[in-house]
């Protein structure tokens, strides 16, 4: 289930010092319910869109399967089906070591798991810029398609940029759905 909510302004009483002066603070109240979520993005005002959110109470999650070095040899032969296997190579070995790793993302965006092959976990702050800002923000971006829009994969068009030249997101070589079956 999704759940519309909308922005309320609301006064509490100030409990810290010695005075009476209340704190002006806001919170979420509901204002829709729907089993999808496209009809609840449709009915939020453009102008006021930052007071709403869509949340949703599944579980469900897409799984990102990143092996760069992978990625980029099957790019290469798609974008040079005359490089032979032993030129591949010689360009993979240029780069440095291969980001390898499960980035697991929940539907109700709140949930991220990045792990390695061994399902050890991998912080964040010791990624690289490539790492964090290509390969994670390009997942990032794929799930929040995917979420958005009732889970219907983004065809190339929606999706390529200039990090990606494909439909999958740079670096990651599978991708995997987790739903929940009602």
């Amino acid at each position: 289930m999704y759940f519309l909510e909308r922005k309320e302004n609301y006064t509490m009483p100030n409990i810290l010092g010695n005075h009476s002066m209340p704190v002006q603070t806001w919170r979420w109240k509901q204002v829709a319910v729907c089993e999808s979520r496209k009809p609840l993005a449709d009915i939020i005002p453009r102008e006021k869109d930052s007071d709403y959110r869509i949340i949703t109470n599944s579980t469900d999650y897409v799984e990102f399967i990143i092996d760069d070095r992978e990625y980029f040899r099957n790019d290469l032969k798609r974008q040079n089906p005359n490089l032979s296997e032993q030129q591949i190579e010689e360009i993979l070995n240029i780069l440095p070591k291969p980001f390898k790793a499960k980035f697991m993302i929940s539907e109700n965006g709140k949930n991220t798991l990045l792990t390695d092959e061994k399902n050890r976990l991998i912080a964040r702050v010791t990624l690289n810029g490539y790492q964090n800002g290509v390969v994670l923000r390009e997942c990032e971006r794929y799930a929040n398609y995917l979420f958005n829009n009732d889970w219907e994969t983004p065809s190339p068009e929606d999706f390529t940029t200039t990090e990606s030249t494909n439909d999958m997101p740079c670096g990651v070589v599978k991708i995997e759905f987790h739903r929940e079956e009602n």
